[in-house]
């Protein structure tokens, strides 16, 4: 017996149609840019969209992204991740092992700014910003008590609550959360 099921015809694209499809376009690319500025697990999710919608996003994300993150930061971000896995040696400043303000410093320099070496004399360097002020890229600073003395460790803002960090010998340059309880912020970029 023959199957005598009509497939219907696809309507032509309506304005309304072309709305939703740009709506869509639009949010894939908001989705895109949390990816970019998150961290790893938002990337694997971005990395999960079909190729045509996630190369066009990415355009829109980065020209988005370009508009609020200065470029020095973008870069030195840059230059921080791609040490993610690299050993922690106190005192090392790259270019394969790193502490936490050599991790810092060595992101900077590359990005074409130069910083102190030690994280105090970062932290002394760099304007002091709010929590909401915060982009990728500035820096998260923990004193040796609480908001108060000596600066201990430095790590670079990503989003959403993460640096990338030079943390300890077990750990190496990794993804760090942020206590914010103990937790100021410095950035060599605001004005």
């Amino acid at each position: 017996m023959q199957n005598s099921t009509k497939h219907p015809r696809t309507a032509p694209p309506t304005s309304h149609r072309i709305t939703s499809i740009a709506a869509l376009t639009v949010l894939v690319a908001l989705g895109c840019l949390a990816a970019l500025l998150s961290g790893p697990a938002a990337a694997r999710a971005a990395t999960s969209q079909p190729a045509a919608a996630t190369t066009s996003a990415r355009h829109s994300a980065s020209s988005l992204a370009a508009h609020r993150v200065p470029r020095v930061n973008r870069r030195a971000l840059a230059v921080a991740r791609s040490k993610l896995g690299h050993p922690y040696v106190f005192g090392a400043a790259g270019p394969r092992t790193f502490d936490c303000s050599g991790l810092t410093q060595f992101s900077y320099a590359h990005a074409g700014r130069r910083i102190p070496r030690v994280a105090d004399a970062q932290f002394h360097a760099a304007r002091r910003i709010r929590r909401a002020q915060l982009r990728p890229g500035d820096l998260v600073f923990y004193h040796v008590h609480g908001h108060r003395g000596r600066v201990f460790h430095v790590g670079m803002f990503v989003s959403r609550g993460m640096t990338v960090a030079a943390v300890d010998p077990a750990r190496g340059v990794t993804w760090q959360r942020i206590d914010y309880r103990d937790a100021t912020f410095g950035s060599f970029t605001h004005r």
